[in-house]
């Protein structure tokens, strides 16, 4: 899996590699679970997207919102140039991409 080329934080990195024992460390250890990257995804979105259940639980006992709004975090030039999905959370991310287990999980605990 490729690591997105963008401004991320080792919590972001370990959410979409699904990479538990790192992300129970960095969790563990004061990281924000709901940092976003220079995209406006926070480890969540990325978790769901990818449809890592495992990472998602932890984010989520870790105290990740369940739902937190993507957001644009780029400057209003290139907001006005792209179409993306900004304002959608993890459960749209989960959705979109087909991931039932992810889906279900965040129903389960809440999202709307």
């Amino acid at each position: 899996m490729d690591i997105p080329r963008r401004l991320t934080s080792l919590v972001h990195v370990a959410s979409q590699l699904c990479s538990q024992d790192t992300l129970k460390l960095v969790l563990s250890r004061g990281a924000f679970p709901d940092i976003r990257d220079t995209y406006g995804w926070a480890p969540l979105h990325l978790a769901a997207w990818n449809g890592n259940a495992n990472a998602m639980r932890i984010l989520m006992d870790g105290g990740a919102n369940i739902e937190l709004k993507k957001i644009w975090n780029q400057p209003r030039l290139y907001r006005n140039l792209i179409t993306e999905h900004s304002g959608t959370t993890p459960l749209h991310q989960a959705a979109f991409r087909g991931h039932l287990s992810a889906v279900e999980m965040l129903l389960a605990a809440g999202a709307d």
